[in-house]
C-alpha cells in the first residue's frame, strides 16, 4: 500500500500519528544464491522495503496536517547497507581467530580481551 494511502486512511479514521518506527524485512529479499551471492534484484528489493519506503513514509506522515509525528525510530541491520551473505561469517570468524591465536602464540582461539571463542 503506498504511504499516501496509508497516511490517508490512518487520519480518516482518527487515528493520529505522533511515533513511528520502521522496521519492515521481507524473507524474500534476503534469498542467497547456490554461489552465496544475491541477486541485483533481491539486493535492490531490500534496499526499498529497509529505506525508500520507511522514508517516503515518514515524509508523507510529518507533512500530512492530521498527522503530529514527533518521533520516529528506524530500525535496520546491516542487509540494509550490504547484500545478505552467510558465508561472510564463517569466513571472518575464521580469519578473527587465526589472527588471535597468531597474537597469542596458542592454539585456543580465545579473545584476549573477554577469554572467550570469537566463534561463538
Amino acid at each position: 500500500m503506498p504511504p499516501e494511502r496509508i497516511s490517508a486512511e490512518l487520519a480518516e479514521r482518527n487515528l493520529r500519528v505522533t511515533h513511528l518506527i520502521n522496521n519492515a524485512r521481507s524473507l524474500d529479499a534476503l534469498a542467497v544464491g547456490a554461489d552465496g551471492t544475491t541477486a541485483s534484484e533481491a539486493f535492490l528489493d531490500e534496499l526499498e522495503i529497509d529505506v525508500v519506503q520507511p522514508y517516503r513514509l515518514t515524509m508523507v506522515l510529518a507533512e500530512h496536517p492530521a498527522h503530529a509525528l514527533r518521533a520516529v525510530v528506524n530500525i535496520g541491520s546491516q542487509y540494509g547497507e550490504v547484500a545478505m551473505n552467510p558465508a561472510l561469517y564463517e569466513r571472518c570468524c575464521s580469519a578473527y581467530a587465526d589472527s588471535i591465536r597468531r597474537r597469542q602464540g596458542s592454539s585456543s582461539p580465545s579473545d584476549t580481551r573477554t577469554g572467550q571463542s570469537p566463534c561463538t
